[in-house]
């Protein structure tokens, strides 16, 4: 009679065995992410001392990034994901083209009441006959 008891002593010891095995599974693959992301990090940094450049990145939940964010997301879906490139030449002209000839000129942008960049700058010009280039 004590047996069964004793049973579910033992199923329930080795469920937490196999928990605990299946957790230390999970660690080991976390701190493998966790220095394959510091190594990327030390590159990046190498790479940004190199070439002399500053890192600007922004806090987390720093809204002043919406309009940059909102920008690399539209010319990320609707100009180069996707697409295969076959020269680096190849992509800067497709990213000048989306910039020039969709995003500037006719795509509506909030964060300047509803209108394109090209008419944005058009009404600023005619508003203060200042033209910045």
């Amino acid at each position: 009679m004590i047996l069964p008891s004793n049973s579910k002593a033992i199923q329930r010891e080795q469920a937490l065995a196999d928990e605990n095995a299946r957790l230390k599974c999970q660690l080991a693959e976390k701190s493998e992410e966790l220095e394959i992301a510091q190594y990327c990090l030390t590159l990046y940094r190498s790479l940004m001392i190199q070439h002399d450049l500053k890192c600007s990145m922004s806090a987390k939940d720093n809204c002043y990034d919406a309009c940059a964010e909102s920008f690399f997301h539209s010319l990320k879906i609707q100009a180069i994901h996707g697409e295969c490139f076959e020269t680096r030449d190849a992509m800067r002209r497709q990213v000048l083209e989306y910039i020039e000839m969709d995003y500037n000129r006719q795509r509506r942008h909030s964060a300047i009441g509803m209108i394109s960049s090209e008419a944005f700058e058009a009404r600023m010009i005619a508003e203060t006959g200042v033209h910045d280039c």
